[in-house]
């Protein structure tokens, strides 16, 4: 039964993840992400289908890695205001979310788990690409 495996790692990550003091929320998305990362409330939000499940677990660090870059001051701009669409901008989230895909599919082997994000493909960046334009500018 490897649901029981995530359920346990999950709840591991998740310790590891609050033990640094962000808090955590499981909330039903409906825009598509599997989570998100507020700075101004140092707070993760995961997509509450996603919770004890291998994604899931992918989802909380990943939004880990997008706490660590805005600690370590790293993208201030993301983090900082509402972008407006522009091709440096388009640039910026790109660079930002790429640290988050990285650091969460290189934190999650440490965990034992080799997980490679359909993002680190050509088809799938080009395809979440077109998800950051919705999501990001609202661009369709």
């Amino acid at each position: 039964m490897p649901w029981l495996k995530y359920e346990a790692l999950y709840s591991a990550i998740l310790r590891f993840v609050k033990d640094k003091g962000i808090r955590v929320r499981h909330l039903d998305l409906k825009n598509g992400a599997g989570g998100y990362y507020d700075g101004a409330k140092v707070l993760i939000t995961i997509d509450s289908k996603a919770r004890n499940k291998l994604d899931g677990c992918y989802y909380l660090l990943h939004e880990f890695f997008h706490y660590k870059d805005h600690r370590d001051g790293k993208f201030p701009k993301f983090f900082s205001s509402h972008l407006e669409y522009s091709d440096e901008n388009l640039q910026l989230v790109i660079d930002a979310e790429m640290s988050a895909i990285k650091g969460g599919s290189k934190e999650l082997k440490k965990w034992g788990i080799d997980y490679e994000p359909s993002e680190l493909t050509a088809a799938g960046l080009e395809l979440t690409i077109i998800f950051w334009k919705k999501y990001y500018f609202n661009i369709d």
